[in-house]
């Protein structure tokens, strides 16, 4: 029993938390293009910090309760990639996006909102938080 404890706690702390390098601002937006070709109707957020899969608990729960959030999509409307640091949005509209409350949505979790990538007339269009 106490053998199984310990490899329990091992294998959580080596892979509970896994980190990923932090992205850099270069490659960010060829990836969050990808993201938003894949995924209609989003916003692809770059939150700084982000950077563990246990991370995105308290940014999901913030995110998602924004009012223009559908919810209907992915897991409450929020798909998380703490690879990347983003968080992909579904929005129910475009006109209904935000950016004051996203940036304190990402505040509140405790991590630092960059900024955010929608498409709009086939173009990516970036948008400082």
């Amino acid at each position: 029993m106490k053998q199984l404890f310990v490899f329990l706690v091992l294998t959580l702390g080596l892979y509970g938390t896994a980190q990923f390098p932090k992205l850099s601002e270069e490659s960010c937006e060829p990836r969050a293009a990808l993201l938003l070709n894949s995924h209609k109707d989003t916003i692809v957020i770059h939150i700084q910090g982000m950077v563990c899969t246990s991370c995105g608990i308290g940014v999901n729960f913030t995110l998602n309760r924004l009012d223009f959030v559908d919810k209907s999509r992915f897991e409450r409307g929020i798909l998380l990639d703490a690879q990347n640091q983003f968080a992909i949005v579904a929005y129910k509209s475009i006109e209904q996006l935000d950016s004051e409350k996203i940036k304190q949505a990402i505040i509140d979790a405790g991590y630092d909102p960059l900024h955010y990538y929608y498409k709009a007339n086939g173009h990516i269009r970036k948008v400082a938080l």
